[in-house]
């Protein structure tokens, strides 16, 4: 079954972000993580029918959400 593509890439991991700080604010890391995980899958697949820049982009917000849900396990 194909995905709705008519969601771009910033809007995705915009919402993703959002999803997950509201999970943190909330305490429920578990949750948080999780959508973090399904935001990696979804959002490589995403940036490789991009292209390469997109890539780029996918993998420094994926090190800036990673760091989001590592400051919350230090803290």
């Amino acid at each position: 079954m194909p995905l709705d593509t008519t969601i771009s890439y910033g809007d995705l991991t915009g919402k993703a972000e959002s999803v997950i700080r509201d999970f943190l604010s909330h305490g429920d890391s578990g949750y948080a993580f999780g959508a973090y995980f399904l935001w990696t899958s979804v959002a490589f697949q995403a940036a490789l029918n991009i292209g390469r820049a997109a890539v780029s982009e996918y993998e420094a917000d994926k090190i800036r959400l990673k760091a989001l849900l590592d400051e919350t396990r230090q803290g």
